[in-house]
C-alpha cells in the first residue's frame, strides 16, 4: 500500500513541477524579461500590405520584425519589435516600403540627429511609399492620359494613323495589365527562385 502511495505522490509531484516549468517558459516568452531593444508603435495612413514578421531595417541592417498591425482612430498602428538597436533618435524617419522587386514590404528607419531617444512603447508617425506595384499602376494612368491626348490628336490628323496609334496604346495597356497580373500570380514562385 505504501508503494502505491509513493508512486502516486512522485507522479503528481513530477506533473506539478512540469506544469510550473511550462508556465514559467510561457510567461518568459511573453515578457521582455530576457530581451533588450524597443517596442514602438508606428502610425501610418496606409500600411501598404505590411504583415506580421516583415523586417525592420535601420541603416540597411535587419534589426527587428513587425509584430502586428491594427486600425485605430489615429490611422493604422503597426507594432514594431526592435531587438538589435537599443536607442533610436527621436527625430528618426520611419517609412513602410517595398524592399525588393518581389514586392516584399518592410519598415526602413532613417536615423535622425537628436540626442533625445525614443522610449519603449512610444508612438511614432511614418509614411509609406510605393514600389514596383505603384510604378505599374502609374503606367496605367500614363496610358490613360496618352489615350486622351491621342484622342485629341485624332480629331486633328489622319484617321488611319490615329487608329493605328490607338491600337498600339490598347495593346500597351493590355501588356501592362498582363504584366501586373502575372507578377501578382507568380510572386511566391519568383521569390522562391531568387532565394534558391
Amino acid at each position: 500500500m505504501k508503494t502505491k502511495y509513493n508512486e502516486l505522490f512522485i507522479g503528481l509531484s513530477v506533473t506539478i513541477v512540469l506544469f510550473i516549468v511550462i508556465g514559467g517558459i510561457m510567461w518568459l516568452e511573453r515578457s521582455n524579461f530576457l530581451e533588450h531593444g524597443l517596442n514602438l508603435n508606428l502610425v501610418v495612413e496606409n500600411a501598404k500590405g505590411i504583415q506580421v514578421s516583415d523586417y525592420i531595417f535601420y541603416k540597411g541592417l535587419d534589426v527587428g520584425t513587425v509584430q502586428s498591425a491594427k486600425l485605430s482612430p489615429k490611422g493604422i498602428v503597426v507594432k514594431l519589435k526592435i531587438t538589435k538597436v537599443d536607442t533610436i533618435p527621436i527625430d528618426s524617419k520611419f517609412e513602410i516600403k517595398e524592399m525588393n522587386l518581389l514586392g516584399e514590404k518592410g519598415v526602413e528607419i532613417t536615423p535622425g540627429y537628436s540626442k533625445s531617444y525614443l522610449k519603449n512603447d512610444a508612438f511614432v508617425y511614418g509614411t509609406s511609399s510605393g514600389g514596383i506595384t505603384a510604378l505599374l499602376d502609374s503606367g496605367k494612368i500614363l496610358t490613360h492620359h496618352l489615350d486622351k491626348i491621342f484622342t485629341n490628336i485624332d480629331s486633328l490628323s489622319n484617321k488611319k494613323i490615329a487608329r493605328k496609334v490607338r491600337a498600339t496604346l490598347i495593346k500597351l495597356d493590355e501588356s501592362v495589365g498582363l504584366m501586373h497580373r502575372l507578377l501578382k500570380e507568380n510572386l511566391g514562385d519568383i521569390h522562391q527562385t531568387i532565394q534558391n
